[in-house]
């Protein structure tokens, strides 16, 4: 995800039921510290309290608008970190 000055990598949880999506980003916060221990990276942890949905995410700066060369360092850098979200 790009935002304005910076890309992101997240778990995005989105389901219909606003409930079930709490409960499964609560249940994963009570893992906080050792996901973030195995993934070796602080993470941003975005309940969205006003939302339906919740999200789990590592950021760095970027933007869509970056050179080519950056872009390439972007897109090499979000395989390697959805690769390590799935396997955490």
């Amino acid at each position: 995800v790009f935002g304005n000055s910076h890309v992101r990598v997240e778990l995005y949880i989105d389901r219909p039921d606003i409930a079930w999506n709490k409960a499964l980003f609560d249940f994963l916060t009570d893992d906080r510290n050792a996901i973030e221990a195995e993934l070796g990276e602080l993470l941003d942890w975005a309940r969205l309290d006003n939302r339906r949905a919740s999200r789990i995410a590592i950021r760095r700066s970027g933007s869509i608008v970056d050179d080519e060369s950056t872009l390439s360092d972007i897109e090499q850098w979000g395989i390697h970190q959805l690769l390590r979200f799935k396997s955490v």
